[in-house]
Formats: structure tokens, sequence, C-alpha cells
């Protein structure tokens, strides 16, 4: 998905600051490559799979960028993490993400899947479903 970026595992952790060391000041925090990837797909997601009337607040998702995926949150305020999986190269056409134990849905829902499809950014959530990026 980025030209510079070829897998999980390059950058340093979100919030390592420069300039550290024994007499030195800590530097201002910076972003790992890796966390402004994500940063890019964070943001509100809402379900596809339901006509407006059948929707309610599981449907409508935040997915907040972490140092090594994100945090999932619907509307009704349940979350879960999404951690991405190791070695994956950032110019595949799909992202995947191990879903953490913290998922209501867990027994079922194991891999979340980040892609795009004719310009939009979807991620597949619990049963399968669609969500689209809106913002």
């Amino acid at each position: 998905m980025e030209d510079d970026m070829r897998n999980a595992d390059e950058g340093k952790g979100e919030g390592e600051g420069e300039g550290k060391g024994e007499g030195k000041k800590a530097g201002p925090k910076r972003k790992s490559r890796l966390y402004k990837a994500l940063e890019r797909f964070g943001g509100q997601y809402e379900n596809i799979m339901y006509a407006p009337k059948d929707m309610n607040d599981w449907h409508f998702v935040m997915l907040h960028p972490t140092k090594n995926g994100y945090t999932w949150e619907n509307k009704a305020g349940v979350k879960w993490s999404l951690t991405l999986q190791r070695g994956q190269d950032f110019n595949s056409d799909e992202l995947h993400f191990d879903v953490g134990e913290d998922c209501p849905y867990f027994d079922t829902y194991k891999v979340a899947k980040l892609f795009q499809r004719e310009g939009q950014t979807i991620i597949v959530g619990p049963g399968n479903e669609e969500y689209k990026l809106t913002n």
C-alpha cells in the first residue's frame, strides 16, 4: 500500500524519540513508518451490508491506530485489538490483522482483512461483514 514500506517489522516503535542518551534531553516523539501507514487507514468505518434502517451502533466503527495495529471501537463502545501480522508486504492488495481475544466474536473471528476496492478502503469485520472507510 506504500511503496517505501516493505513489511510490518520495519521502523521504530511509536513514540520513540531522538536524542536520547546521557546528558541529552529526549527529543520530540516521532511515529514509526508503520504507525504512519496505519494512521492513513484509521478513522470512521460504516458497515455496507445493511440498509440504513437496519443498522445499529455495532455497524459504525472507529479504527484507532496503535503502534502495531488498530483498536476497533464501535459506536456501542465495544473495543478490541487488531494486531498487524508480521512480515506482510505493504505493496500487497490486502493486509491481515490478528483479532485480539478481547473481541466478543473471537471464537469465530480470528483475522481481519483490510484492502482497497474500487478506490475505497474496506475492512472485513465479524461475520465476514464489510465496513467502508467514510472519512
